[in-house]
């Protein structure tokens, strides 16, 4: 059989030989160290696909924590995004509000930003208002009774 094998592949190329005879001498196991590298190659190999097996188990696990970690920190971007939508839309209808009172009475609306202000920046601390024009202590009024309980609070 090798002996045809071998005379097909001959004629195949035309180069003018011919087999005559075929004979397979004994042959010999391999060596130890050669048997030993054998053998370590075909370690390496089965390590080789554990460890990619691993690595596809580690890649499949992690993706869907990802994902998930991944619509999450959009949802909450999105939340904020809203969120400071709103509250700059909340500051424009106020200063409207504010900027309407003011057309009406500028003087007044001016005076009680500055005690809001004052309230704001010095919490705890007494304000009070002098109403009179030469600025004597009997005319001082706490700016606390102006304001109704509600707004106190």
């Amino acid at each position: 059989e090798i002996r045809d094998l071998t005379m097909k592949e001959l004629e195949n190329y035309d180069i003018g030989l011919m087999l005559t005879d075929v004979k397979i001498q004994d042959a010999e196991m391999p060596t130890d160290e050669v048997n030993e590298a054998y053998k370590a190659v075909l370690s390496a190999l089965q390590g080789k696909e554990a460890t990619i097996n691993l690595a596809q188990a580690y890649k499949e696990s992690k993706i869907p924590e990802m994902e998930a970690e991944v619509k999450s920190i959009t949802l909450n971007a999105e939340y904020d995004k809203q969120k400071r939508i709103n509250e700059a839309k909340m500051q424009i209808a106020m200063f409207e509000a504010m900027y309407e009172q003011y057309k009406l009475n500028p003087d007044a609306t001016r005076m009680r930003m500055y005690h809001e202000a004052l309230q704001e920046f010095l919490p705890g601390t007494r304000v009070y208002i002098d109403t009179s024009k030469d600025g004597s202590l009997e005319k001082l009024l706490p700016v606390e009774s102006f304001y109704t309980e509600e707004e106190k609070k």
